[in-house]
């Protein structure tokens, strides 16, 4: 029950947003594609900045962030996929690469060893993300603008 009370929450506010639907889009499909992000506690500041960089709702981008936290329990089997894909398109065989580890983040801000060993990681995720994030914004655009122009003639009868 507590999910989908969150969940509503969640789309009411993006319901309410007094924002074009293009923004409002734009900035859900940003927050979905940071969403896919294995940068943990970078993915909100992320998908904030680059909304606002391209103009879009910055409000959204970060609902729609915290909304696609709601697929953690099966995350990992998304990161086992992107790491893999990464590997494929790097042409590095995956046994090379060593496992990315709880220990291995410890060491932050080793820069070096997640550019080394989560190369591959961020490259698949962004490359599985980035088809979801376009069809994400097309649905979000025809959803909004439909919505709005039938709220608006209700308003007008």
């Amino acid at each position: 029950m507590r999910i989908t009370n969150h969940i509503k929450n969640n789309l009411s506010k993006l319901i309410s947003l007094k924002d074009t639907p293009h923004a409002i889009a734009l900035g859900i499909s940003i927050g979905i594609f940071f969403g896919f992000s294995p940068l943990f506690g970078l993915k909100t500041l992320l998908a904030v900045s680059f909304t606002w960089i391209f103009k879009g709702n910055p409000i959204a981008a970060a609902i729609s962030v915290n909304l696609h936290d709601l697929t953690l329990p099966v995350f990992p089997f998304f990161l086992i996929w992107a790491h893999s894909l990464g590997c494929r398109i790097l042409h590095i065989p995956v046994h090379t690469v060593k496992k990315l580890s709880v220990s291995g983040f410890r060491n932050f801000p080793d820069w070096l060893y997640f550019i080394r060993e989560g190369e591959p990681l961020i490259l698949g995720s962004a490359i599985l993300a980035l088809p979801i994030a376009i069809l994400t914004y097309y649905l979000v655009l025809f959803t909004f603008t439909r919505w709005r122009k039938h709220k608006d003639s209700k308003e007008n009868r």
